[in-house]
């Protein structure tokens, strides 16, 4: 994440707490937040604005957070593999075919073995 984006988020939380900032104060933010992903970083402070336990977000907040967005977007990636690729859950391993993909998923290969099978 690039300073610029850490003061988009800044910006953003000074709308609802009229916090002042400064450039000492986007730098230190960007110290320790730098690592983040922008849009996790953004999602993040939208999480900890509406967690009602946190009076004023600071950089914990938004790493705190952060692991709930991550862990969120690994779910759904996660999910949407599973639905583009099924894991097969029982029995042994579907094969991989001459071109390195599973049997059952290379187009070509179902072919051929369904011009095999007549």
């Amino acid at each position: 994440m690039e300073a610029v984006d850490t003061a988009s988020i800044l910006e953003f939380l000074s709308l609802t707490d009229n916090r002042k900032i400064t450039q000492e104060n986007i730098l230190a933010w960007h110290e320790l937040i730098k690592h983040l992903e922008f849009d996790v970083a953004r999602e993040a402070a939208h999480l900890a604005k509406q967690d009602d336990k946190i009076d004023w977000v600071e950089p914990k907040h938004i790493l705190a957070k952060a692991r709930i967005v991550a862990e969120r977007l690994d779910t759904e990636a996660r999910r949407l593999r599973s639905l583009t690729r099924p894991e097969p859950t029982f029995g042994s391993p579907i094969p991989l075919c001459k071109h390195g993909e599973r049997i059952v998923f290379c187009q070509p290969c179902c072919v051929e073995l369904a011009k095999k099978k007549r």
